[in-house]
């Protein structure tokens, strides 16, 4: 099994990894959640458009998915169709994860974060995966 490294607290941005940037990171998140919007609509009586994902991004000046993925999963709560019980709760933290998470690691259908600017940090012969 491959292993796989993710540092959080900026250092993707510092370390320039191509691809994770904060900004391209949301970006992808909120294509995730129009392409997923089908998903949310059956499950939760809710859909995401443009607007919508704009609106949400607009609500905060913290851009990254952590506080994201929290907008998105609040605005579902508060305007889902079906009663909220403790299975519907985590069918949504489950389908937020995995937008925020295919956001991180995917764009298209391609694995993101495999090069690295070598001067900045060394050769990296192992990853390990931190989301807190």
């Amino acid at each position: 099994m491959a292993k796989n490294l993710l540092l959080g607290n900026g250092i993707n941005m510092r370390l320039k990894i191509k691809g994770l940037q904060e900004q391209e990171i949301a970006e992808r998140f909120f294509q995730n959640l129009i392409r997923s919007s089908c998903l949310f609509e059956l499950l939760f009586g809710v859909s995401f458009t443009e607007d919508i994902c704009n609106a949400l991004l607009m609500k905060t000046n913290k851009k990254g998915i952590e506080s994201l993925s929290y907008f998105v999963h609040d605005y579902v709560l508060e305007n889902m169709r079906v009663p909220k019980s403790i299975n519907v709760r985590m069918r949504l933290l489950d389908a937020v994860i995995c937008c925020a998470i295919s956001a991180i690691f995917y764009k298209d259908n391609q694995r993101l974060g495999d090069f690295f600017e070598e001067k900045i940090f060394p050769i990296l012969n192992c990853m390990i995966i931190s989301l807190h």
